[in-house]
Parts: structure tokens; sequence; C-alpha cells
């Protein structure tokens, strides 16, 4: 029994072909009522009442300004922009914001609206004329848009102007988060949320920034497999070709012959050299001009726990609804993911029960590679412990019995 420790890299340390087809959110969309604009100790502000903090430009006079969204204090989004002070005494500044125009005449370096003054302490100061209004722009229920790399979905009905982030956050949330980008989802830890190639091939590089010295792919849908590593220093280190394949030889020679082609769905590797900071690339490819499938890619370091016993026992525990009606039939069907769980029995050294113990009871809440067999594929799971007991057989070794409780 091996577990594998996946290691920690960073989203822009990923290389990935596969397109992003996915819609951003605009940050247009963020609505809301400017309160404050002003300079203080060398830092532009801007305050936006009852926004989303979504905004990202806004323009003085003629020149454009990236907004840096900073904190929310009293209903007010807090914005700060430019590399010094923009603004001065009884100047008139023109502003668009959004689809907002106005205009604002400062005094003491700021403008404030009134509520803001009441709001946030202080007195009006300055004047202004136009709209102070940044328009919202309504999203319909079912609408998926991205940030960053999660994907959301509008669940208000019939629309909403609100930003995914914090509408997901209301007390009735406006939007659900729903995932992850395509390219990412074979990262995101959700085995049945495959990143998939249209066409294939698939190749994705990260760099780790922790130890590797194994590598696993997970719910996938592919002829082949190539798993390279590379050194910054070493160059290449390793590369291995990985047929996914499955001609059923197993079941007799008439089926390797005549039976249909299976793929196996996953694959272990655990003779990588040991490097901190590799890249570690995988390239998936059908063999054909069908689809490529990924549902996990893992890297990490691994540690040993014993010897597998060959009583061990693999079940899949099924999630979908299946309800009858009341003359028996199945008639109440949906389809949901699949999680496999294992028990097994591990033989463990009596010197090491302290030490295998203590490494699975860290990662009681850390989704962990468990690898029951090399040569059993079935015994590949993704997902946690579940209360590891050990008992003394002799004075020499103990039985770990262990139960995984896979991801879906």
């Amino acid at each position: 029994m091996i577990l594998v420790t996946p290691s920690a890299y960073d989203n822009d340390d990923i290389t990935s072909d596969v397109p992003i087809t996915e819609t951003e959110f605009s940050p247009a969309s963020s609505g809301g009522t400017v309160g404050i604009i002003g300079s203080d100790g060398g830092v532009n502000v801007l305050y936006v009442e009852g926004g989303d903090a979504g905004l990202t430009t806004i323009k003085v006079d003629t020149v454009d300004y990236a907004l840096t969204y900073d904190s929310t204090d009293s209903g007010y989004d807090l914005y700060s922009f430019g590399a010094s002070e923009l603004f001065t005494s009884d100047t008139t500044y023109d502003i668009i914001l959004g689809d907002a125009t106005f205009t604002i005449t400062t005094s003491g370096g700021f403008w404030l609206t009134p509520e803001a003054a009441t709001s946030l302490g202080g007195s009006e100061t300055g004047s202004s004329s136009g709209s102070l209004v940044v328009s919202g722009t309504a999203l319909s229920t079912g609408t998926r848009r991205y940030v960053g790399i999660d994907l959301y979905e509008v669940t208000a009905s019939p629309n909403t102007a609100d930003y995914p982030v914090s509408g997901a956050a209301k007390a009735t949330p406006s939007w659900v988060k729903v995932g992850q980008l395509n390219r990412f989802n074979m990262f995101n830890g959700a085995l049945y949320q495959q990143t998939i190639q249209t066409g294939g091939p698939l190749t994705v590089s990260v760099v780790a920034s922790e130890r590797v010295n194994a590598v696993a792919v997970l719910n996938c849908d592919a002829a082949e497999a190539v798993v390279t590593m590379t050194d910054a220093d070493d160059n290449e280190v390793y590369t291995r070709t990985v047929s996914l394949t499955d001609n059923g030889a197993s079941a007799g020679w008439y089926e390797y012959f005549f039976g249909s082609s299976q793929r196996f769905t996953e694959f272990v590797l655990t003779d990588l050299p040991t490097y901190a900071g590799a890249t570690i690339t995988l390239t998936l490819s059908s063999g054909e001009t069908g689809d490529v499938k990924c549902g996990a890619f893992i890297f990490g370091d691994q540690d040993y726990l014993g010897v597998t016993g060959l009583y061990f026992t693999i079940r899949n525990r099924f999630f979908s609804r299946r309800e009858r009606s009341i003359y028996g039939d199945f008639l109440d069907l949906l389809k949901r993911p699949v999680a496999r769980e294992g028990t097994f029995k591990v033989l463990v050294k009596d010197t090491d029960v302290s030490r295998v113990l203590n490494l699975i009871s860290i990662r009681e809440t850390v989704p962990t590679l468990y690898i029951g067999d090399e040569g059993h594929r079935q015994t590949i799971i993704f997902g946690f412990p579940d209360e590891p007991e050990a008992e003394q057989i002799t004075k020499q070794y103990a039985t770990l019995n262990l139960t995984i409780l896979g991801q879906t």
C-alpha cells in the first residue's frame, strides 16, 4: 500500500492546450452609485455604494487607470488607482466609470456625496453633474460566466446584475459556483468533472513546487498517455508511454482477436526520480479523431505503508436517484456520479505502525491518492481514510484495517 500526497502548484504554472471556450464575466456589469473620489496620502481612491467589487477601469479626463479592489466598508466598495495623486483642490475633472459619465469639482482634493459623508463620516465637499450610477447588466437564469478559473451560473429569476462571487455568497444566492473552467477540471479533485479536449490530443504541463516521484491519471478516456519529467538543470529526467487499450487478453485469445476493445480509465506511475520544482507533462491521445477526457491528473510524493493483503474489497457507491413507482417500475431516474471505495488489510511492521497511522491521520481531510496494489488498477483510489485501525498480530507485525472513501 502506497499513499501519494499531491504536490502544491500555482494555477499560473499550468500550461494547457485546451482552449478556454467559456465566457468571462464582464466587470462592467457590476452596478453601484459613486460616493467618493479623491487623493489621500499618495493614493487615489474611489468608493462605490451597492456595487459588487467588479469594476476594473476608471477614466479621469482622457486617461484610463486600472482599478484595484481593496475592501468593502459600510456598503461601499473601496478601490485604489494610479501611482501618484491625481486630484487637487478646486479643480474640475471629467469621469467615465463603466456606463456612467459625470463631472466633479473637488474641494481639498476630494469630492463626496452627502450620503457618503453621512455613512462614512466627514462633510460634503465639491460638486458634480451627470449620472453617478453605474448601471448593471442583468444576466438571465441559467447563464454561465467565469471569474478567474471558477465557473458560475445564474440562479436568480428572471435575472441578476450581481457580481458572481458576491452573488453566490448572499443569503439567497443569485449565482452558484458550478465548477471550474474546462481546462482546470482535471485539477479540481472532482473526478466526474472531466477536462475534455475535442478531437484530442490533450497536453498539459505543470511546474510542481514540491517533491514529485509519482503520477496518476484517473477517470480518463484515451488510448495512450505519455508522462515526462523535466528539470531546469538536468533537462529531461523521465519519460514513459502507457497504453490504455485493453484488448481483453486476460479473457482468452478469442477475445483478444475478436472481442471489442476496451480502455483502462486510470493508471499510476511510481518510478519517477524524486525532484522538487520539476515540470511534469502529460499528453493523452485517442489514437483516432475522438475526444480525449481526463478526470484527474495527480502528482506528488509517495509514502510506503505496508504490504496489501489479497483479501481486499472494492465497491462502487452510487449516488444516482432510482425510485420505483407504486407498481414497482423504475420511472424516477437521475444519473449522478459514482464513488469508488475500498477496504484493505495491510501488513505493517511493528516499528512502522505509529508512523503509518500518523501519515494517514494528518490526511483525514486532505484528498490523497491510495494505491493498494499497482498490479490491480481497481485499488487506485483518490479520497479520504475512514478511521484506520491497527491490530497487533505478532511481535513483529500488525494488520492495518483501512477503508478509503473515494471522491466522485
